[in-house]
């Protein structure tokens, strides 16, 4: 037989002590999120990276094939498009490298938020981590 566990339906006000865990989680968490977007922004751009010299080198052999096939007599509309195809592998790379450039630049300004953010609200929080006794009520500061 299972028992029920039966809740009330009184909401409990939070006490300060509440709201103060409540706004540390939150401040914990915010610092959490901004330095996994900026680790995720630069795992990003690094893995982007990484492809540029692949790109570089397809391109490269694209256009020796089609050389390849122009000193064979192979059709000039062949040989140009291949020609094309490398261009567009060349300004594909441009793209990503301005993107991998871009989240690098993203990368470092969520590391600026987050120190700013851990400038502005840590000495709050190690004070009130360090107050002995009860802190004030929400409401007093809230009307102030």
């Amino acid at each position: 037989m299972t028992e029920m566990v039966r809740v009330s339906d009184d909401k409990k006000e939070l006490t300060s002590e509440d709201h103060f865990l409540l706004d540390l989680l939150s401040y914990f968490e915010m610092l959490a999120r901004l330095a996994l977007a900026g680790r995720a922004l630069r795992k990003l751009s690094s893995l982007t990276e990484d492809t540029f010299g692949y790109v570089t080198e397809c391109a490269a052999s694209v256009d020796q094939n089609a050389e390849l096939a122009a000193s064979l007599n192979v059709d000039r509309d062949v040989v140009a498009a291949h020609h094309d195809a490398a261009d567009l592998m060349r300004s594909a790379l441009k793209e990503a490298e301005a993107m991998a450039d871009e989240a690098m630049e993203m990368a470092a300004l969520f590391d600026e938020a987050a120190t700013a953010h851990e400038a502005d609200y840590g000495p709050i929080v190690e004070s009130a981590q360090a107050k002995k006794g009860n802190l004030a009520d929400r409401g007093y500061y809230a009307n102030q």
